[in-house]
């Protein structure tokens, strides 16, 4: 299965409400890494510079297959 590299930024707000900012997808976690080291002084990825995470992910792959429910619902 191919994959590639995920770059993004997620941070809670104290109030159990996660956001998170799709940085991009990438042939080579060198790549991933650089686009974080683009960013990482900007507006509001400055603040929370620990909510960085890159990680692999399976390409032609269908997610959420069985559907989600939201916090209040479960």
């Amino acid at each position: 299965m191919r994959r590639v590299w995920k770059a993004e930024h997620i941070y809670e707000d104290g109030e159990l409400d996660e956001y998170a900012k799709l940085i991009g997808y990438f042939s080579t976690r060198a790549l991933a890494r650089a686009a974080v080291k683009r960013v990482k002084d900007q507006p509001g990825f400055k603040k929370y510079s620990k909510g960085f995470v890159i990680g692999q992910v399976a390409i032609d792959r269908v997610g959420w297959s069985q559907g989600f429910i939201r916090w209040k619902e479960a």
